[in-house]
């Protein structure tokens, strides 16, 4: 192969390669949202999960065991801080996507 043969095989490589990273760039710009409404749809189920772990752990009868009762106030406020870090986390998750 010439010298000149060369320069042309490497601008047509160089150009199906700049090609195919704009269709790459389209692909994933496409994407993205999707992405973003996919985390934050699971970050709404796993708040109302908390919440009726919260809801049920109130229905258990511990049937006046001091150890029992213990524990449950213990994973029920465990559920409260966690919905409240979910919460705020939430909050920032959303004012950060919606400044991309």
């Amino acid at each position: 192969m010439t010298d000149n043969n060369k320069q042309y095989d490497l601008e047509v490589r160089t150009l199906k390669f700049a090609r195919k990273v704009r269709q790459l760039v389209r692909v994933i710009s496409r994407n993205i949202p999707n992405i973003e409404e996919d985390f934050l749809m699971r970050i709404k189920i796993l708040r109302k999960e908390v919440k009726e772990s919260k809801y049920w752990l109130e229905l258990v009868d511990v049937f006046n065991d001091e150890h029992l009762a213990r524990e449950q106030r213990y994973l029920s406020r465990e559920a409260i801080g966690t919905n409240d870090d979910f919460q705020l986390n939430y909050a920032q998750v959303q004012a950060r996507l919606d400044n991309i």
